[in-house]
């Protein structure tokens, strides 16, 4: 309706449903890195806090879901991207460190930079942008 006063908006990330449950149980290695924790899930895979004991670091591990890349055509594919991606080099592009399979899972490893999760990012910007809009 034209004119009409608009209620605020605003978004609260603690209640954004979390995307896969959080007492599926969390796998203690995957190839050579420890799992440390949960990082976060989406439609494609889930994303680990894990540790590299060969190389005493901190890493951000993203594992497709079962069944995401079933053919081992998508699985070449996903291996061949990430290894593209990890030939990037810039300062706003976190450095990917490996690139291999655990029996039939692959996955790859980034480096892990401690911070606030994209969900909150994108919800401060958001409430943030709808302040602006608003005039506050």
């Amino acid at each position: 309706m034209e004119g009409a006063p608009s209620a605020p908006l605003s978004i609260d990330s603690s209640q954004v449903p979390a995307r896969m449950p959080s007492d599926s149980p969390l796998p203690k290695q995957i190839g050579r890195f420890q799992i440390r924790a949960r990082l976060g899930a989406g439609a494609f895979g889930t994303v680990y806090r894990a540790f590299n004991p060969q190389l005493k670091r901190e890493a951000a591990l993203k594992v497709p879901h079962a069944g995401t890349l079933e053919i081992p055509r998508a699985i070449e594919r996903f291996l061949r991207a990430a290894k593209a991606v990890a030939r990037l080099r810039h300062p706003h592009i976190v450095a990917f460190y490996d690139a291999a399979q655990d029996g039939n899972s692959p996955y790859v490893a980034a480096a892990f930079i401690e911070g606030r999760s994209m969900d909150d990012a994108i919800a401060k910007a958001f409430t943030e942008f709808i302040d602006k809009a608003e005039g506050k």
